[in-house]
């Protein structure tokens, strides 16, 4: 919902009926606040005091004063004043994050955790550093040892009351939502009435199911606006008052917001045009350097003290003082707040130039708000609401396009209430940039030379292939595509994966909404099996779905070429041919809506029921992203019956986890969320963007398309993660485990003609009948050296991560033992989260300079002292994993169960 000044012209006695029931609510939710505030309260009192406990000096005199601050030293109450200030900012954050969210209670009850325990131990610098140098207390005095100790036991001791507090948020979200969806609709009368007639939406006229769904949207952010007020200004009965007011007023089809604006003027009128041009994606698209620049003079006026090399940038200093300024409506330095809306509350990220998403806009929408950010209705402005009326159809003369007139301002006022109207607004923009992109891609990027040297006719098989499948249906959203090598005992697992495709709300997803493209490929020479006879047979049982399928046969790949990495019938040609079909197929029809589309492999055991929907509604949502990985697994009976599965696999995704933290600072490849060729979805005009996935790559092309993205847009930001879940056929992992003792290998050369990538005996391997005989099933002192070298071959990643790509030119000593003990942090790191602590392993490494300058690493060795605390931590997984598999049994039971106007 928008903070929009509203001005309707209402009749006095209809305005006091309105005014009635906006009090007698805002008192039933100041009543509902009762169970936030004290999660507040709770949480701020406990990191406060875990702070204090761990500095007694003054902890004792603050006791000893009558607990007054005022009556410390200058230099304790300076102290004192830190503390509070840092506790207060950290609380309202990590309050908002809770209340934002939809946390399970073990998830939750870790986030308290991390947040007090890392609230509590940035207040002592010197034990915090020493933790983080080596992920342990081992380089620590006894002093600092007992002082982190002691912070470890009051984080928790006192767990388990802010808990309970936690798991109440949702039902009492799920109240202030009703109270503000009822207090709209009771001013509709006409509408409110039919509604209840049948309690379903479904017998409302279309136009009335949109009314009653812009109604549900808009109380939808009149919650989260509420619930943040409430947190950080614990509960202003007045200003609750307001946004009630508000949000029934700006559902009555009498609202006029806006006067007609043009090129030239100035005033409130046009900042508040502007912020809804951010809002909408008209006006800015990421933090550019006008962006950048509006900051740093903001950060001069705040009087914040910055390197010049900060200014710009939005970092902690700069965060906590707007976060200072929106929550007191204060004055810093020149910048007055009292007038800010708690809508620019909570900055929780440092962002620079090039970052996109909603914390930009909210910076772009505060620095226009307090003037550092346009000057009165510019060229940019202009050109955006012209943008604006092309793709809102409005019949507007050309002397007036950019102009804000009658028409614009009432289209305009509509679709900002409207959730459906903004969303095709978004798809308006994304298509534009996706047909453009598709275009220049099909036209000068299909082919290049490389391509057409080893398939000559590559771009006529791509047409021809693409002419004789069935035309994209024109809702089509989402294309699933999957290469297929030899798959006829997998694939029907994958397609029965999507035979039960939900909505988000638990319903069936409309069969129309995706498409699955199958290429089954194979290298000239080789005997196809059954797997397009399997494909078919499945169609046949299923012909609501739209299955497609391109039977293809590669040539051979030369020996030179083969040398040199480059197979023609490899999964990267396989991924780039049907993603061209796809690309070509969709340029064909006159679609409405973005393509988006879902890379998979077709030997997948599980595919979530939500995965499709989810994309969709997270790329709709945020029409910046380019991509989206989901939670790729393997079955979890493996790792409850193999600990080395378990322990190689999660140390695998620890350290991929661990190399995004940006204190790190790990090269660009490693950084934010990695693409991969499982439940991996791209928009189609970033995937053009990217030049598609690389011909004749044999691994490492799902990463490809991945990084080339983030090289076009030179950010991570627009690569982001979707609580969807595939889980993955363990065959190469266990193939290789039983051929190599080694997992890390899982993805090398198989033992077919030429290298092939996944080797042809890895496909006969039925996993569930081996299982038992895998090496490593319990982790003991006699078989602990299986577990060393596969630690030993992750650290030797590890390490590899900061030497590849780490060096402009020939790195000095200095320089490669800085990047390899950054490499030793983050494999510490991944086996602290593993369960191991440092006394618990040693870690040898060395390294020489080759003869063309750069550095070599040699193989590196990690032997167990211990395996007591990895042993609890793997025994430990079986029970968890049932618990999970109760709690989603549990939620996708009340989703089915959810009544349909919820």
């Amino acid at each position: 919902m928008h903070n929009l000044d509203i001005r309707p012209s209402i009749p006095e006695e209809e305005l006091k009926k309105i005014e009635a029931t906006v009090r007698a609510r805002s008192l039933e939710i100041n009543e509902l606040s009762q169970e936030i505030i004290p999660l507040t309260e709770k949480i701020s009192r406990f990191v406060f005091w875990g702070v204090l406990d761990a500095k007694p000096e003054l902890a004792k005199a603050y006791i000893e004063n009558g607990y007054d601050p005022s009556k410390l030293s200058p230099e304790a109450q300076a102290e004192f004043n830190q503390i509070q200030q840092t506790t207060n900012i950290r609380t309202v954050e990590i309050v908002c994050e809770i209340l934002q969210s939809d946390l399970g209670p073990e998830e939750l009850e870790r986030k308290i955790y991390d947040h007090v325990f890392w609230s509590i131990l940035d207040n002592h610098q010197q034990v915090a550093k020493k933790f983080i140098e080596k992920w342990d207390t081992s380089t620590m005095a006894d002093k600092e040892k007992d002082q982190f100790a002691n912070i470890q036991r009051i984080v928790d001791i006192k767990r388990e009351e802010i808990t309970p507090l936690a798991q109440n948020v949702g039902d009492v979200k799920h109240q202030i939502y009703q109270q503000i969806f009822w207090g709209m609709l009771d001013h509709r009368e006409a509408l409110a009435r039919k509604y209840m007639e049948h309690w379903d939406p479904q017998k409302l006229s279309p136009e009335e199911q949109k009314e009653l769904a812009a109604i549900a949207e808009s109380a939808k952010h009149t919650v989260a606006e509420i619930l943040g007020l409430l947190v950080a200004e614990q509960g202003s009965v007045k200003k609750v008052q307001l946004l009630l007011l508000q949000s029934i007023l700006i559902a009555r089809e009498d609202t006029k917001v806006l006067e007609n604006l043009m090129q030239g003027d100035k005033g409130d009128e046009v900042r508040k045009l502007q912020k809804i041009l951010v809002d909408v994606g008209y006006l800015h698209t990421q933090f550019d350097k006008e962006t950048s620049e509006g900051l740093a003079n903001l950060q001069k006026d705040l009087g914040i003290n910055l390197n010049p090399n900060f200014l710009g940038r939005l970092g902690p200093k700069t965060r906590a003082a707007l976060n200072r300024l929106v929550r007191e409506k204060t004055k810093i330095g020149k910048v007055d707040g009292s007038k800010l809306s708690s809508e620019y509350l909570i900055f929780p990220k440092n962002l620079l130039e090039g970052d996109i998403g909603p914390e930009v806009i909210k910076v772009q929408k505060l620095l226009i708000e307090l003037g550092y950010l346009h000057d009165g209705f510019d060229n940019p402005t202009m050109q955006a609401v012209s943008q604006l009326q092309l793709d809102l159809d409005l019949d507007v003369a050309p002397k007036n396009r950019g102009k804000l007139g009658p028409k614009t301002r009432t289209e305009l006022n509509a679709t900002i209430i409207d959730t459906e109207k903004t969303k095709k607004l978004h798809h308006r923009q994304r298509l534009r940039r996706e047909r453009r992109h598709v275009d220049h891609y099909l036209k000068y990027r299909m082919a290049l030379p490389h391509v057409v040297k080893h398939m000559p006719d590559y771009v006529e098989q791509v047409k021809a292939d693409s002419n004789r499948l069935p035309e994209m249906h024109e809702k089509c959203r989402v294309s699933v595509c999957v290469p297929a090598h030899l798959e006829e005992k997998n694939i029907e697992k994958l397609l029965n994966g999507y035979l039960d495709q939900r909505n988000e709300d638990g319903t069936p997803l409309d069969p129309d909404t995706f498409e699955i493209n199958i290429i089954v490929n194979r290298q000239v020479g080789i005997a196809p099996d059954r797997t397009v006879q399997v494909i078919e047979a499945f169609q046949r049982k299923h012909p609501n779905m739209h299955i497609n399928i391109v039977d293809k046969v590669f040539p051979k790949t030369n020996p030179e070429d083969l040398k040199r990495g480059i197979r023609v019938a490899s999964v990267g040609t396989a991924r780039k041919y049907i993603g061209d079909v796809t690309l070509l197929r969709s340029r064909k029809t006159d679609r409405k809506v973005p393509l988006y589309i879902l890379t998979e492999d077709a030997d997948e055991e599980f595919i979530g029921p939500y995965n499709i929907s989810k994309a969709i509604t997270k790329l709709d949502k945020e029409p910046y992203l380019d991509a989206l990985r989901g939670v790729i697994d393997m079955p979890a009976e493996s790792y409850m019956q193999n600990d080395f599965l378990l322990f190689a696999r999660r140390l695998q995704d620890f350290i991929e986890i661990s190399a995004r933290n940006s204190k790190y600072n790990a090269p660009w490849t490693w950084q934010g969320i990695r693409t991969g060729g499982q439940d991996t979805v791209f928009t189609a005009e970033a995937y053009s963007l990217a030049g598609g996935t690389p011909f004749g790559s044999t691994q490492g092309e799902d990463l490809a398309v991945g990084n080339m993205i983030r090289n076009k847009r030179n950010t991570l930001g627009t690569i982001a993660s979707v609580n969807n879940l595939t889980v993955s056929d363990p065959r190469r992992m266990l193939f290789n485990i039983m051929e190599r003792g080694t997992i890390t290998t899982a993805y090398g050369g198989g033992k077919s003609e030429g290298g092939n990538f996944v080797s042809d005996d890895v496909r006969s391997f039925d996993w569930q009948k081996i299982i038992d005989q895998v090496p490593g099933k319990k982790l003991t002192e006699a078989n602990k050296v299986l577990f060393e070298k596969e630690a030993g071959r992750f650290a030797h990643l590890a390490l590899s991560i900061f030497i590849w790509n780490a060096f402009n030119s020939q790195p000095s000593t200095s320089e490669v033992n800085e990047a390899i003990n950054k490499g030793i942090a983050l494999f510490e790191r991944a086996m602290f989260f593993m369960g191991f602590k440092k006394d618990d392993y040693n870690l040898n490494y060395s390294w020489h300079m080759s003869e063309y300058g750069w550095p070599q690493l040699n193989p590196c060795t990690v032997k167990f002292n211990k395996i007591d605390n990895i042993q609890a931590a793997l025994n430990s997984y079986p029970e968890r994993y049932k618990k999970r598999l109760e709690n989603d049994k549990k939620k996708y039971e009340e989703k089915l169960k959810r009544p349909k106007d919820e």
